[in-house]
């Protein structure tokens, strides 16, 4: 009889035929013996497909899937189906993981009992050296359970993506709401359901996946990228509420959101069709001032701005070019 594998990794794949050698290999170097790797093409339209049938040949524990261009929810979604791992680790087409990165969070998971471990994330440009050391204040714990897990919704690199984590089978199968087909937030309320759900959460300070950066990667296009987070908040929100624990972790997962929409705005600025879905989500997006104590004043500053334009019906975006015209004004005149 064939021994289940103890780690499933998924990688959607869209468009990353240039990433894929280097983010396979590094997914075979993490558990040769007791693990699979599962890649979900989802439609590309450059070379990935070949890539990954010609690295088939090469690497026994993978297995390719193709399937029309749906998103990178379904694509997760499909590789989670036809996985059958005891955890599983999703990694995204364009990154790496270092060689025991899966070993150590997998080491932890049974030393805890852990149903979700986490490790730190490091960005990294191609050049510039993968910091060997976590910098999230959260890692001062090495396991949190109940109220102990609201620290987590401070931290963007936890609640926002999917990639990196360790998540045991029995958790993913709580998953009701897998997102949206938006290629941007889409993975935000299945990962803060995750971390709402988990009863045992396990922290690994060692190791950091490692997160390329890349301009034209799908975080990063433009078109359609502030639908994507302000609906990725808005089913995360409604996902704590439906479980009964929004008021736990209200504080941090509001100043998550918030940050995340407010300095999406204060950056690119909102066509009208989004200023038009900000409008419409004006009742879920309002929240009581008193979540914002002991924040930062320049933060707060900004989210009564904020909550002004959403309660009179203006646009913050424009609110915000307006401000910066007049205080360029008001420092070429001191000049």
């Amino acid at each position: 009889m064939q021994k289940r594998p103890a780690i499933s990794i998924i990688i959607p794949v869209y468009n990353a035929a240039h990433f894929l050698p280097a983010c396979l290999q590094s997914a075979v170097l993490q558990c040769p013996e007791n693990s699979e790797i599962i890649a979900v093409d989802d439609g590309s339209t450059d070379t990935s497909a070949q890539v990954l049938t010609s690295l088939t040949s090469r690497y026994a524990h993978l297995r390719v899937i193709t399937q029309p261009n749906q998103g990178p929810a379904a694509a997760r979604q499909t590789g989670v189906k036809a996985s059958s791992g005891e955890y599983i680790l999703f990694l995204d087409a364009d990154d790496v993981l270092p060689a025991d990165y899966a070993a150590q969070l997998l080491k932890k998971a049974t030393q805890t009992k852990a149903d979700l471990v986490l490790a730190a994330v490091a960005r990294w440009n191609g050049q510039t050296p993968v910091p060997s050391a976590p910098g999230g204040s959260w890692f001062s714990s090495t396991v949190l359970q109940g109220a102990q897990k609201a620290v987590l919704f401070e931290d963007f690199d936890v609640v926002m993506p999917l990639y990196g984590k360790l998540i045991a089978r029995h958790l993913l199968e709580q998953i009701t709401d897998w997102g949206s087909a938006y290629r941007n937030g889409e993975d935000i309320p299945v990962s803060v359901a995750l971390l709402a759900c988990a009863e045992k959460i396990a922290l690994v300070p060692t190791t950091c996946y490692i997160y390329r950066l890349r301009e034209n990667s799908q975080s990063r296009e433009r078109a359609g990228q502030f639908a994507g987070l302000l609906d990725g908040f808005l089913r995360a929100r409604q996902e704590l509420k439906n479980r009964g624990v929004y008021s736990l972790f209200a504080r941090g997962f509001e100043y998550v959101c918030r940050v995340c929409l407010t300095s999406f705005m204060e950056t690119y600025g909102l066509t009208q069709e989004e200023e038009t879905r900000l409008a419409h989500a004006r009742a879920q997006l309002t929240v009581p001032r008193k979540i914002w104590h002991g924040r930062p004043w320049r933060f707060r500053v900004r989210q009564y701005g904020f909550e002004l334009c959403l309660k009179y019906g203006f646009s913050y975006a424009r609110l915000v070019l307006w401000a910066r015209r007049v205080y360029g004004r008001g420092r070429r005149s001191e000049k």
